[in-house]
């Protein structure tokens, strides 16, 4: 069906100026076969195409060639009235086909009416026989004549009443909430991803559009839907192939949703049976006027196609590859125009100019999504940014790392062993862990016993919760996922002491942490009865009896970050960590006493900062570590051996200076040690000048810098430390790095600033 023409033109302004260029390119390359890739132009101005051979466009007659089709956006609102900006662009338009020698016709293409206020000028400027002005009247007739630009464009559909394109035959049938999906066009932008899904749709009439949760892809068919009922076609949503089978008729244009297919946590067979038991002939029935769409994220696609290949066989069901279409990514543009578009629609005229200035910290924030951008919008901006408050930026942290209610209800609906894995991930070490890792992590924290594999459990799982990535190791889709585990552990107290039971080095750092959550300010993750604590206490002093020098570091650092947050502990809390510090440390000292030897000084850094919580605080003996470390007239630095044990007594000797003077008092004067510093820092200045020990120099460079921080040395010989540390970190480049190096590059926030200038 085709709409009559509409005398009202449609509301071009609200599209900005890239969405009107994208418009201007789809018109003349549905009007006139002109390619896409063929225009050119510098950010918001200038974009053209030149056309040989001329164009023949409805309503605007026969241009001759070369046709250069320029497009001319003219913002509302600028610092220049419209005529005045008109009259710059005309102007610079003019300039440059002068400076090509211009010979041809020219098409105007513009959002602004006022073009034909002075047709007069303009044919003084270009010449009444060359110049075809097509306007927001022009334009919008052919979004109503064309259904296919409303389809390439379902943005479009938020310009005007749907009534507009409605009118004809009261007898179609809907199942899709067309009012809602009208409302949704208002913020849609047409994606690769949507582009894609149009392709598929042509070739075979069935997509899969599948990928991560919060990505657009229920979007993506209801705005495929709307455009296609924009032409005369019937849509429904369906959650069984029954209701396809009801709702089919081949006489009528039918559009079918099936929205996540197979569900929207995990695969359900019962879900995948009905479909594999039901539409044998459906995926047959779809032709050019009939299109089936599911959307379905990949884990359970490729489960419920297994299973219907199993039950009904290959050749009765189309490929993945064929139909499958992965709406999981996002181009810098379409982020931005994402952020545009639900900025214009919701956002207070007031409060946009926050937006404008935050736009490329939003768009290149590594957890952007349309549903977290949609949830900012529409929160209530002005009572969460009145004085006093926590800030925009604070605002935008919040509302793009925090997990959704769809997040939340996704978990809550998954069974005891698929959170058990989640649960597992949560006692794996930072970022992506190995999938082996996992399974044993996860039959660590399943005593019962798993039913399944973990691979199976985490492959229902992948592309909602977790991610497979290139090197087949797993990690979170989103870090708000691993947030949302660990509040709903926190609130589980029967889950939580099981977690604490069975957990890890990792476990124990995470049940310490601080600064956790969506806002910073959990702390104490999972430490919240005595009876947590006492667990807790049991697998930190297991760790320090049993756990390798490298990892018993790491939790005497936890341990003594948890105790330096000061007054964010509750001063309960801060008693059962101060107890367990004392656990800790006796646990360390008792270890040290089973292996005498040299202690690792690593050890001892995280040991001595958390004995300054303690009044009485167990400490082990430095006596060996001193004799076995002390640097000898005979060292060679040139030998590795002996430079690490130079710096491993340099650090001991800094440790004991700031921690206990007393004891470092006990192992000789102070005279003594600055006569040994000084023999280090001559041998170590000579060794700089040798290029034969290019590959010590950082460590050569890193112990002057031990001996400059020493009280002993503080006196004697600063300046000629300073400037040799200096110059020996110069040649490597190690300082004063200019800081506009780790900056994104200008051209793309500038790009980014332009697209938002429409707000």
């Amino acid at each position: 069906m085709t709409p009559s023409p509409h005398p009202e033109p449609l509301a071009l302004d609200e599209l900005g100026w890239r969405q009107f260029l994208d418009l201007c390119i789809a018109v003349i390359q549905l009007e006139a076969g002109v390619d896409a890739g063929a225009w050119v132009g510098e950010q918001d101005r200038f974009y053209h195409v030149t056309v040989d051979c001329g164009l023949e466009l409805a309503g605007a007659g026969r241009l001759s060639g070369p046709c250069h089709v320029q497009a001319l956006w003219i913002a509302d609102g600028g610092t220049m009235s419209r005529a005045a900006s008109l009259e710059s662009e005309l102007l610079a338009v003019r300039e440059t086909l002068s400076s090509e020698r211009w010979t041809g016709s020219l098409a105007l293409l513009t959002n602004y009416a006022g073009v034909f206020a002075d047709h007069a000028r303009l044919c003084a400027l270009f010449g009444s026989d060359r110049l075809a002005l097509l306007g927001p009247g022009w334009l919008s007739e052919r979004i109503d004549r064309n259904p296919r630009l409303r389809r390439l464009m379902p943005s479009l559909l938020s310009l005007g009443d749907m009534e507009r394109w409605l009118a004809g035959d009261r007898r179609t049938r809907h199942a899709l909430d067309i009012a809602g999906a009208r409302a949704l066009s208002e913020v849609f932008v047409p994606t690769g991803a949507y582009r894609r899904a149009l392709e598929v749709l042509d070739a075979h009439r069935f997509a899969v559009l599948t990928g991560p949760p919060e990505m657009g892809k229920t979007s993506i068919a209801r705005m495929i839907a709307l455009a296609l009922v924009s032409n005369g076609w019937e849509a429904f949503e369906c959650t069984a192939p029954q209701e396809v089978q009801l709702a089919f008729e081949p006489a009528r244009s039918q559009v079918f949703i099936a929205d996540d297919a197979f569900g929207s946590t995990e695969y359900r067979p019962d879900v995948a049976e009905r479909w594999a038991r039901e539409m044998d002939g459906l995926p047959r029935a779809m032709d050019e006027r009939h299109f089936l769409i599911w959307t379905s994220r990949p884990a359970p696609l490729r489960a419920g196609l297994r299973r219907i290949h199993r039950e009904r066989g290959a050749e009765r069901f189309p490929q993945p590859g064929a139909v499958l279409v992965d709406a999981g990514g996002l181009s810098l543009d379409e982020k931005v125009l994402i952020l545009l578009r639900h900025a214009k629609a919701k956002v207070p005229r007031d409060l946009r100019r926050r937006f404008r200035e935050a736009g490329y910290a939003i768009v290149s924030h590594p957890h952007f999504t349309p549903e977290r951008i949609r949830r900012l919008v529409s929160s209530d901006l002005h009572t969460m940014l009145h004085p006093g408050s926590a800030g925009f930026e604070a605002l935008i942290e919040w509302h793009i790392q925090t997990p959704t209610e769809a997040m939340a209800a996704s978990f809550n609906a998954l069974s005891g062993e698929h959170r058990a894995v989640l649960i597992a991930m949560l006692d794996a070490p930072p970022g992506p862990v190995e999938e082996r890792e996992l399974a044993r992590l996860a039959r660590l924290h399943s005593p019962t016993g798993l039913s399944r594999p973990p691979i199976e459990l985490v492959d229902r799982l992948s592309d909602h919760f977790l991610r497979v990535t290139d090197t087949l190791k797993v990690d979170w889709v989103h870090p708000s996922w691993r947030d949302l585990v660990i509040d709903a552990l926190r609130g589980d107290a029967q889950a939580r002491e099981a977690f604490l039971k069975r957990c890890t080095l990792e476990g124990v750092l995470l049940a310490l942490s601080g600064a956790g959550g969506s806002s910073g300010t959990r702390t104490l993750a999972l430490l919240r009865t005595d009876r947590d604590w006492d667990l807790l206490t049991d697998q930190v002093v297991r760790v320090i009896r049993c756990a390798a020098d490298v990892e018993v570091i790491r939790l005497l650092d936890g341990l003594a970050a948890a105790a330096g947050q000061g007054d964010t502990v509750e001063p309960r809390d801060h008693e059962e960590l101060c107890a367990l510090v004392g656990s800790a440390l006796e646990a360390a000292r008792r270890r040290c006493e089973r292996d005498p030897g040299v202690i690792d000084v690593d050890l001892l850094g995280p040991w001595l900062r958390l004995a300054r919580e303690l009044p009485e605080a167990p400490l082990p003996s430095f006596d060996r570590t001193w004799s076995e470390l002390l640097p000898v007239h005979t060292s060679d630095l040139r030998e590795r051996a002996s430079l690490d044990r130079a710096i491993a007594w340099l650090e001991l000797r800094a440790l004991l200076e700031e921690h206990l003077p007393d004891a470092l008092r006990a192992y000789g004067p102070a005279e003594q040690d600055r006569s040994r510093i000084a023999a280090l820092v001559d041998q170590a200045t000579l060794l700089l000048a040798d290029e034969s020990v290019e590959a010590a120099r950082e460590e050569l460079v890193y112990m002057l810098r031990l001996c400059r921080r020493v009280a002993v040395h503080r006196t004697a010989r600063v300046a000629e430390l300073d400037n040799l540390i200096w110059e020996a970190s110069r040649e490597r480049g190690t300082e004063r790095a200019d800081p506009a190096l780790a900056l994104p590059e200008a051209s793309v926030r500038r790009h980014v600033e332009l697209i938002l200038e429409d707000l």
